[in-house]
């Protein structure tokens, strides 16, 4: 059996820039999706600003909108690299 590592190696280079066709990438809902705990360091200044704009969203935590922020981020990369 394929170990746990090998294969996140394998989708690593799979999903590497120059690989890649995101025109046929499966879209999983977040239920599906496989997650994994990371650790960045980030200005207090940022955070207290990520804080500010959750409350001002309503019933939101700080991470979701960092989260959302990624994932809009990630969303218009593949877009501008469709549409070259």
């Amino acid at each position: 059996m394929e170990s746990k590592k090998r294969r996140n190696a394998r989708l690593v280079v799979r999903e590497s820039e120059e690989d890649y066709d995101w025109k046929q990438a499966a879209y999983v809902t977040p239920k599906k999706m496989e997650h994994r705990l990371i650790s960045i360091r980030l200005p207090v200044t940022m955070i207290n600003q990520l804080r500010y704009v959750a409350l001002a969203k309503g019933d939101i935590g700080y991470q979701q909108v960092i989260k959302t922020f990624i994932a809009d981020g990630l969303q218009k990369w593949r877009q501008s690299r469709m549409a070259a």
